[in-house]
């Protein structure tokens, strides 16, 4: 997982697609897909790994 996020438990659209890219496609696809359903605000989602 990104160093960066687990030290600021923030996650931003940015951090999202660097994890992203290191998946398979077909799991990146549900993940963000999940993300972009439950949470549109990336800059005040804290994400807790």
């Amino acid at each position: 997982m990104q160093e960066t996020a687990n030290k600021q438990k923030r996650m931003t659209l940015k951090t999202l697609h660097e994890m992203l890219n290191g998946m398979s496609v077909e799991l990146a696809e549900k993940v963000h897909l999940l993300f972009m359903a439950n949470y549109i605000d990336y800059s005040d989602y804290e994400f807790r790994w």
